[in-house]
């Protein structure tokens, strides 16, 4: 199982990669969809998150390091660390490192949470900045 579990992260880094060589050679466009993500979301079956955190790691790490460089390494935690101020060999290590809950503390202290009233339509649903 630990063999699978470390093989399929680095199959979901060298996804990010091949999604990011995708995007900028166009390819996607011959499948007939107006957007990458719509590509994604039919072709791939990815959510526009997913496909949007995959573009992120693949865009931060990819000018220093090639997938096999980067090795099994949580998507996620490489998205979070993609996120954070500091270096990709810094952020690499983070990643490589750290838990999840280091990343949340980290995003708290470099920038704690902000909250402000928003408010909604009872009719119709919508925010008040949106409203007609």
């Amino acid at each position: 199982t630990r063999t699978l579990l470390t093989r399929g992260k680095e199959l979901l880094v060298q996804v990010a990669y091949n999604l990011k060589a995708l995007k900028d050679s166009e390819e996607w466009q011959k499948y007939g969809h107006e957007t990458f993500p719509k590509f994604c979301q039919e072709e791939l079956e990815l959510s526009q998150s997913a496909c949007s955190k995959y573009l992120a790691v693949a865009g931060y790490f990819a000018e220093k390091y090639q997938p096999d460089e980067i090795g099994p390494t949580d998507i996620e935690k490489l998205y979070l660390a993609a996120k954070l101020p500091g270096t990709p060999e810094e952020n690499l290590s983070r990643a490589k490192t750290w838990s999840r809950d280091d990343f949340k503390q980290e995003k708290n202290e470099v920038a704690p949470h902000a909250f402000q009233k928003v408010c909604y339509c009872s009719v119709c649903g919508l925010s008040e900045e949106r409203h007609p």
